[in-house]
């Protein structure tokens, strides 16, 4: 008698899963509910108490994670002041210790799984994580942000000195991109 196996697809177990950025995640949450997704953040802080309504995301099993989009500009305020609150990590799994050792403005690639919506906001679940080399530092976000300042004040040889120290590190490409542009808006 021959006893066959069944093998099923499981999404994101041996096959690239869909790259989606956060920011599209967050203007359409419900898109991918319950989808394995890899996403590119940048970590903001961990939370350390939140209320889990109705979700499975309890303070006792997991860690919470405040993130921003890999796409958001962070000396933008506006983008700066609009991280999703909503990613946890199962506390002990290597993703949680991964995301709990990272500091502010770090990168990541992340595995996740979009578990819930509440409040228009996807409730997201992470299952791996790998911190990437490239970030936007505390330093070129502040001097990004005043050369903006300064060049919406006519500034422009202030601005692009700012805009310049800037650019120091190891920026992602969107960003060293964003900082090219900002600088040519000053000659």
């Amino acid at each position: 008698m021959f006893i066959g196996l069944l093998c099923l697809a499981v999404p994101g177990r041996g096959g690239p899963l869909e790259r989606v950025e956060l920011s599209a995640l967050r203007a359409a949450p419900a898109q991918h509910l319950g989808a394995e997704v890899s996403l590119v953040i940048q970590l903001s802080e961990e939370v350390e108490g939140w209320n889990p309504f109705l979700t499975r995301f309890g303070p006792g099993d997991y860690q919470g994670f405040q993130v921003w989009s890999d796409d958001a500009l962070l000396w933008e305020r506006a983008a700066f002041e609009d991280p999703s609150r909503f990613f946890f990590a199962r506390k002990g799994t290597p993703a949680a210790l991964i995301l709990r050792g990272g500091r502010a403005h770090e990168r990541f690639e992340v595995r996740a799984i979009v578990r819930d919506t509440f409040l228009g906001e996807p409730w997201v679940e992470v299952m791996s994580a790998r911190r990437l080399a490239e970030h936007v530092s505390e330093g070129a976000i502040l001097h990004a942000a005043r050369g903006l300042q300064l060049l919406e004040g006519g500034r422009r040889e202030l601005a692009r000195a700012q805009f310049e120290r800037a650019r120091a590190g190891s920026l992602p490409p969107h960003a060293s991109e964003e900082l090219e542009r900002l600088l040519a808006t000053c000659d």
